[in-house]
C-alpha cells in the first residue's frame, strides 16, 4: 500500500486504505498523517473525519478528536444543503 500511495498521492481511495491499515494494526503514528491528508483532500468526506477522530480518541486526545467545523459548511448543513 505504501508503494501504491507514493505512486498515487492524490488517490483518496488508496489513502483511506493505507490509513485504515495502519490504524487497525496499531501504528497510529503512521496512520495520522495519512488520515490528515484524507481530510485535506476530501473536506466533505465524513469517513475521513470519523477515522481521524477515532485515532485521536484512541490516543485520548480529546481536543483534537473533535476538529473545528468550517463555518460555511456548518451554515450549509443547517440550511439543509447536506
Amino acid at each position: 500500500l505504501e508503494t501504491v500511495a507514493r505512486a498515487h498521492p492524490e488517490s483518496l481511495h488508496v489513502l483511506k486504505q493505507l490509513g485504515y491499515f495502519h490504524a487497525t494494526n496499531g501504528n497510529l503514528d503512521a496512520a495520522e498523517p495519512v488520515l490528515e491528508r484524507c481530510v485535506r483532500l476530501a473536506p466533505r468526506d465524513p469517513w475521513a473525519y470519523q477515522a481521524l477522530g477515532s485515532l485521536y480518541r484512541r490516543r485520548a486526545d480529546a481536543l483534537r478528536a473533535a476538529p473545528p467545523v468550517d463555518p460555511e459548511r456548518l451554515r450549509e448543513l443547517l440550511a439543509g444543503g447536506g
